[in-house]
């Protein structure tokens, strides 16, 4: 199936998708990915990514490579979940834990808590307008 198409942003949007890009949610959300059948704007990875021990279900996604700084389970460990459509189907996260999109970025954390702590420290008015901008993928 083809992913929902966008809806049309508002102003508050399109100064939501800036502060996205600027605060670095970019880095796992990246807005498009390359395919045999052109670009999909998907706002993900794919990659899986520690999200913190906050987030942990205690299901592990593998073995990890061991090494001597990183845990030996996975459980902290989530798959960069495509955006498109993502207002469209609340609950949010892995497990619906977070009612709201705002909600759901607050609970990130581990490898997103220094993005996650930049978002918090926007306005109220600015934290909107990322949500705004998420609600029209």
């Amino acid at each position: 199936l083809a992913p929902p198409p966008p809806s049309p942003h508002s102003a508050a949007s399109l100064r939501g998708e800036i502060l996205f890009a600027s605060l670095g949610c970019v880095k796992c959300h990246i807005p498009t990915l390359s395919s045999t059948r052109g670009d999909l704007t998907a706002y993900t990875d794919l990659l899986i990514h520690d999200m913190g021990a906050g987030l942990a279900d205690g299901i592990s996604l593998g073995t990890p490579q061991v090494s001597a700084i990183d845990p030996v389970t996975t459980e902290n460990e989530f798959r960069t979940q495509p955006l498109w459509g993502v207002s469209l189907h609340a609950p949010y996260l892995h497990d619906g834990r977070a009612d709201t999109l705002l909600e759901a970025v607050i609970l990130h954390g581990g490898e997103a808590a220094t993005i996650r702590d930049a978002f918090l420290s926007l306005s109220v008015s600015d934290q909107d307008d990322v949500v705004r901008f998420l609600e029209v993928l």
